[in-house]
């Protein structure tokens, strides 16, 4: 199926060929929450499209470092897996390694192989990297153990890289929290059944009631509604903490507001 075949088994083998009749099996292996639930970039429910999209970042990727490989059936060539190495975008000495192996495969010792197998390839055919990292979420203790005992040594938790607030997603991912403006995910213990979008309070409310504008300081401008020349002024801070406040105009006369 492909120039490059290497053999980890007399059951399984790597190859770097992922194309359109490998879309069936990722769809079948990868639509299952036990892989969602352990990997960053996998949805759920997994799709035929979201497979097609996978074989396209696959197959069109343009980095120096980003070396993908399919783990096989000798049987049947068929797909149960996949391994890769992603190089880092700040540092080409750095790389990243990342693994999914279908749930019927798991505690038989293919994943460790694989990982082996993979490390020596690269190790082989990018000399100058000097650094390869796996990210694991702190609940995945046996892919934690995985990377141990294929060399790797755990050096910290990472917290969310931005400090913005998190939410809680929605639809098939309610058992996670995520941030808004980074890769932050983490899980949460018990999944959110009945999600509340609680309706965001009118700013007179906020202020305590109608009769609290008289508090608000007043400049000189000109309503874009009525044209009466004063309004209220507020900046409120409506994001999180690091972002430019919003600043808003209401006017005295006809109370219509507009932004800056």
């Amino acid at each position: 199926m492909s120039s490059s075949h290497y053999e980890i088994n007399d059951e399984i083998y790597l190859n770097d060929v992922l194309t359109e009749n490998d879309v069936p099996s990722l769809v079948k292996y990868l639509n299952n929450p036990n892989i969602y639930a352990n990997t960053l970039r996998v949805p759920y429910p997994y799709t035929a499209k979201d497979g097609e999209d996978y074989m396209k970042i696959v197959n069109e990727s343009k980095k120096d470092i980003d070396h993908f490989f399919t783990i096989r059936l000798k049987v049947n060539d068929e797909m149960i897996g996949s391994c890769g190495i992603h190089g880092s975008e700040s540092n080409r000495r750095v790389a990243e390694i990342g693994y999914w192996l279908a749930e019927p495969y798991w505690r038989r010792g293919i994943a460790s192989a694989v990982v082996k197998k993979v490390l020596e390839i690269v190790r082989t055919q990018y000399k100058h990297l000097v650094r390869i990292e796996a990210q694991i979420y702190v609940w995945n203790t046996a892919s934690k153990a995985l990377v141990e005992k294929c060399g790797f040594t755990y050096e910290g938790l990472l917290r969310p890289r931005c400090g913005n607030m998190l939410f809680v997603e929605e639809g098939d991912r309610r058992n996670r929290l995520a941030c808004n403006t980074c890769p932050y995910i983490c899980n949460i213990e018990t999944k959110i059944t009945d999600r509340q979008y609680t309706r965001l309070k009118p700013v007179d409310d906020v202020l305590g009631g109608a009769a609290a504008w008289e508090n608000v300081d007043k400049t000189e401008v000109t309503c874009p509604k009525c044209a009466h020349t004063q309004a209220y002024f507020m900046q409120l801070q409506t994001r999180s903490a690091d972002e430019p406040m919003t600043t808003f105009y209401k006017c005295v006369q006809c109370g219509h507001r507009w932004n800056d």
